[in-house]
C-alpha cells in the first residue's frame, strides 16, 4: 500500500513538474504579409535572460500539418526553449491559420519562409544571433529549395524526410510557382534524417544522400533510422543529436 502511494505520489509531481514547464513558455502567436501578400501564421518563443547573443530556429512542420504540432506532439518546442534558444514556428500557406493555397495550385512557398526570415532579422528581440531551421517532410522540402534557389540567411538546416519533391522543385522550380532569380547555392550546412522503410514515393533515404553530397563536407551530417518512420517523428529517436547538432552550427 505505501508502494502504491509512494508511485502515485511520483506521478502526481511530475505531472505537476511537466505542467508549470509547458506553462514557462510565452507563446505570441500573430500574422505577418509575404510579398505576394498572403498572411501567414506564426508563433514566437522569447527567451528572457540576460544573455546579448542568442540564436533563433525557425521551425516548419509536413504536409498537413500545423505550426502547433511542434509543440502539441513533439515537445520540440519546449527543447529548444530549454536550450536556450529563441523559437519561431510557422503555418506554411494552405495550412493552420494562414492563407489558404490558390484552388488547384501547388506550391512550394519560398516568399512564406523569406518573410518569416525577414521579420526575424528586423525584430530587436531576435536578430541578434543566427538563424537555424528544422523541417519536417513538406517543410523539409521547402527549405531545401530556399537555400539552394535562393540566398537565404539560414546558418543550418535540419531535414526529417526531405523527399523527392525537393528535387524536383530545384530542377523546375517554375512549376511549384517559386519566382526567379534562382541560384544553385551548394548547401551551407545541414543534418538529414529519414527512416529506410518510408514510403516509396518518397524516395527519403535516398534523397538524404544525394543531398548529403550537396552540402560542405565540414558541415554535414546524416543519420538513417530503421523502420517506418516519416517527419517530425524522427524527433523523438534523434532529439539529442539534434540539439548538439544546432549547438555546434549556431552558437
Amino acid at each position: 500500500m505505501k508502494q502504491k502511494k509512494l508511485a502515485i505520489g511520483f506521478i502526481f509531481l511530475f505531472v505537476c513538474l511537466y505542467t508549470y514547464s509547458q506553462k514557462s513558455l510565452s507563446i505570441h502567436e500573430f500574422k505577418i504579409t509575404s510579398e505576394d501578400n498572403v498572411e501567414i501564421s506564426l508563433f514566437s518563443v522569447t527567451n528572457k535572460d540576460n544573455i546579448e547573443y542568442r540564436p533563433t530556429i525557425l521551425l516548419l512542420h509536413g504536409g498537413g500539418g500545423n505550426k502547433e504540432l511542434w509543440i502539441d506532439r513533439r515537445e520540440t518546442v519546449q527543447d529548444l526553449y530549454n536550450s536556450g534558444y529563441n523559437v519561431v514556428s510557422m503555418d506554411i500557406r494552405g495550412h493552420g491559420k494562414s492563407d489558404p493555397q490558390v484552388k488547384g495550385e501547388f506550391t512550394f512557398p519560398i516568399t512564406d519562409l523569406k518573410a518569416v526570415i525577414d521579420w526575424i532579422e528586423n525584430n530587436n528581440q531576435f536578430k541578434s544571433g543566427k538563424i537555424g531551421a528544422i523541417g519536417s517532410s513538406y517543410g523539409s522540402n521547402i527549405l531545401t529549395a530556399g537555400v539552394v534557389l535562393w540566398d537565404l540567411p539560414i546558418e543550418t538546416i535540419v531535414l526529417f524526410s526531405v523527399t523527392a519533391a525537393a528535387k524536383r522543385a530545384i530542377n523546375f522550380p517554375q512549376n511549384v510557382r517559386i519566382p526567379p532569380p534562382y541560384k544553385r547555392n551548394k548547401i551551407k550546412s545541414a543534418f538529414f534524417i529519414a527512416s529506410d522503410n518510408e514510403l516509396e514515393r518518397y524516395m527519403a533515404d535516398e534523397m538524404a544522400e544525394e543531398f548529403y553530397q550537396q552540402t560542405e563536407p565540414t558541415r554535414r551530417k546524416k543519420r538513417i533510422l530503421v523502420g517506418r518512420y516519416h517527419g517530425s517523428s524522427l524527433y523523438s529517436f534523434t532529439k539529442v543529436e539534434v540539439l548538439e547538432w544546432l549547438k555546434k552550427e549556431v552558437w
